[in-house]
This record gives structure tokens, C-alpha cells and sequence, in this order.
């Protein structure tokens, strides 16, 4: 792994993801994160009972953004000593505004776990890498606060200066492609999810490909009710089947 990104979610991890991706870099982002590492990830955050295996984890990764990897950035800086680790950072008032929307958008797709046992382990993934990172699973904001000063000042007290840059994605190319040694790109640097669009999307993606397939199988069962039903009566010619004497 060469490049740790240290900021919590919220602090411009999605564009910073896709400007490592531009880079050329091999990003996990929350996404692939959830859709590849699901189950080692609910193994870790739900029993524990084992050291992670973050070398197999991440075979192949150049770089992780927001969670639940985050959480664990000391941990993964032990795993490749040698990565560059980039704490992102961004006004407290509206990193606050910015997580109390995400949560709001998250709490109003729960009911979807209802439908998806797959989508009730994102969240159950979820919640407990929050609990672990920032105290709760509720938006608690002074808890949030505090989670957030005590996470930078750990970063900034334990990584190497040398390997340590503290950045925002309002300052663009060009500090980012210093600190990793390469050209920067002549696109414009990429801004995205602002006020949370790009999750509210992925949200209704997933409640639309959840309810098709809850759809799908809700006919499946009465195409089979309904063969079933023509079965009895091709049985019993026609009658209601006798009761027992």
C-alpha cells in the first residue's frame, strides 16, 4: 500500500479518491471497501477475535479512503510501514453539517434492511465503525467533535513528518502530487458528493435494485402458489377435497 488517507468521512474522502484513482493509483474506497471486504470487515467489527490479516486484506491496494479502513490507519501503517498517510481536513462546522446530512440520508433507507439481508450487514458494518471511530453509531455532534480533535492530533503525534501531509481538497493538485512525487494532471481536480448527492444516488440505486428483486420474488411464490393451486385441482378433478371420516 503507498498512500493511507487518515480523514474520517465527511472531510472530501470520495473526491480524493477519485483524484488517487486519476493518479493511477489502485483505490478502495468505502465502496469497494463494503463490496469487496463485506465479510472480513463484519468478521472484525462483529467478533474480533483474531489480529486482521490487513496484508491479504488489501494484496494489491495502493490506496484506502474513508471508512471502515480509517479507523484503522495506525494499524494499517504498521501493516506497510513505508506508505505515505494523508490526513484530510476540513472546517469543523461543516464537516459537522456534512455527517448530520449523510446520516439523515442513511436513516431514512433502513427500512430496506427489512428486504436485504445483505443491505442489514452494510449497516450492521457500519454502525459498529462508527461506534469504533467516532464513539457512536448516533449522531452525537460535541461527541463527534471530540472523536474528530483527538483522531487528528493522534495522526499528527504518530506518523513520520516525512510521510505525513495534512491536506484539504479546496487546495487542489498541487500539494497533493508534491507529497506523492508525481506530474499533476491537467483536468480540473475532482470535486464529488457534495452535499451528499453522490450517496443519495447510490442509496436509491440500491432501494431500487432491492425492491426489483423483492418484487421478483414475491411473484416467484405465486406463480409457484398458483401451480400448486392448479395441481390439487387437476388431482381432485375439480372438488373441493373431501374431509376425513
Amino acid at each position: 500500500m503507498k498512500v493511507i488517507v487518515a480523514g474520517p468521512p465527511k472531510t472530501g474522502t470520495t473526491s480524493l479518491a477519485a483524484a488517487l484513482s486519476e493518479l493511477g493509483l489502485v483505490v478502495y474506497d468505502s465502496d469497494e471497501q463494503v463490496s469487496v471486504l463485506l465479510d472480513d470487515w463484519h468478521e472484525i467489527l462483529m467478533d474480533g477475535e483474531e489480529e486482521p490479516d490487513f496484508a491479504g486484506m488489501f494484496a494489491g491496494v495502493d490506496a484506502i479512503t474513508d471508512g471502515p479502513a480509517f479507523s484503522f490507519w495506525e494499524q494499517l501503517l504498521q501493516t506497510f510501514p513505508d506508505a505515505r498517510v494523508i490526513l484530510l481536513t476540513r472546517d469543523e462546522d461543516d464537516w459537522i453539517e456534512s455527517y448530520r446530512k449523510q446520516k439523515e440520508v442513511e436513516s431514512s433507507y433502513r427500512w430496506l434492511t427489512w428486504f436485504s439481508s445483505e443491505f442489514a450487514r452494510v449497516f450492521e458494518v457500519a454502525d459498529a465503525s462508527e461506534k469504533f471511530s467516532m464513539g457512536s453509531e448516533r449522531f452525537i455532534p460535541y461527541l463527534y467533535r471530540l472523536r474528530l480533535r483527538m483522531h487528528n492530533e493522534r495522526v499528527r503525534r504518530i506518523v513520520p513528518k516525512d510521510q505525513l501531509l495534512e491536506y484539504s481538497v479546496r487546495d487542489g493538485w498541487g500539494p497533493l502530487c508534491h507529497f506523492l512525487g508525481v506530474p499533476a494532471p491537467e483536468t480540473p481536480f475532482p470535486h464529488a458528493n457534495q452535499n451528499a448527492s453522490d450517496y443519495k444516488q447510490e442509496f436509491r440505486e440500491i432501494r431500487n435494485m432491492i425492491l426489483i428483486g423483492f418484487s421478483v420474488r414475491v411473484l416467484a411464490l405465486a406463480s409457484l402458489a398458483s401451480l400448486c393451486a392448479l395441481g390439487v385441482s387437476r388431482f381432485t378433478g375439480g372438488r373441493a377435497p373431501s374431509a376425513p371420516r
